[in-house]
């Protein structure tokens, strides 16, 4: 599970490193041990997050489940394997069971706040953000969707408070770069979405960044083909950001475009 979030979510090495590092151990694990639910649950994170393969993903999560009803964390990837098909109310219902059984988790409260984002119910999303950051203010995945949450509901104030403390706690992150950039952009700060980009240029010296740093901030400035551009780079690296492309705001305005839904079936999923 560490090997697959740290290419996934952290973004330390790509999925093609990391995932299927992770995927082997699962493998192994299951092989040695088929009653430990935690194998399962890591398959079924490399499953959907790298293969796309996800009817194999929810049959590895409904074993985690026989095996352990009481795993907060396989509650928690199948919620995220529910929004990603777009089942919302079976998502929530599912990460609150997760939420009643780790109520102290800063991720179970922003993975929660993830589902109604993705639904864009921003005001509801708002309060799970908050709490993520009440628990571990350098969350900083959940601070970043605070600010977008705040700007689209009209909170300008409080998500510029949000963004300039993530400048400051992450700077050298690709994908808080990215979302720095996305923001500036719009926002009417062109010039400060082009040092992001900047930044990344610099950052891919030394690390690995993310295709998808740079997609969210050409979507920012309207410059959809370079969006899709580097959309596509994302896809064909099966980029760990990339699971909820069908349902996430980022892309919103690339949706009608056929390359991007041309991604969308490539991912094998359906329009939700």
């Amino acid at each position: 599970m560490s090997y697959i979030a740290a290419s996934t979510w952290v973004q330390l090495w790509p999925s093609r490193e990391g995932v299927l590092k992770g995927k082997e151990i699962a493998l192994r694990t299951i092989e040695s041990n088929p009653m430990l639910a935690d194998g399962y649950i890591a398959l079924a994170q490399a499953l959907f997050n790298f293969d796309w393969d996800w009817e194999g993903a929810e049959r590895a999560l409904r074993r985690a489940l026989e095996l352990n009803p009481s795993s907060s964390i396989a509650l928690d990837t199948y919620g995220n394997w529910l929004t990603a098909q777009g089942r919302f109310d079976e998502a929530i219902s599912v990460q609150n069971q997760a939420l009643e059984l780790d109520p102290l988790s800063p991720a179970l409260y922003n993975d929660l706040g993830i589902i109604y984002w993705e639904f864009r119910q921003f005001d509801r999303a708002i309060p799970h953000f908050r709490k993520a950051l009440e628990l571990d203010r350098n969350f900083y995945y959940s601070r970043n969707l605070l600010g977008l949450a705040y700007l689209w509901t009209g909170k300008r104030a409080e998500a510029k408070a949000e963004f300039q403390a993530l400048a400051q706690a992450a700077p050298d992150l690709p994908w808080v770069q990215g979302a720095l950039g996305y923001f500036y952009s719009l926002t009417g700060r062109p010039e400060e979405a082009g040092k992001a980009l900047a930044n990344l240029d610099r950052l891919a010296d030394t690390r690995y960044v993310t295709h998808c740093a740079r997609a969210m901030i050409y979507v920012g400035l309207d410059q959809k083909s370079l969006a899709l551009d580097w959309l596509e780079k994302a896809v064909d690296d099966h980029d760990g950001w990339m699971w909820d492309i069908n349902v996430t705001p980022w892309w919103d305005p690339l949706r009608n475009e056929p390359r991007f839904q041309a991604l969308v079936k490539k991912m094998g999923l359906g329009k939700s």
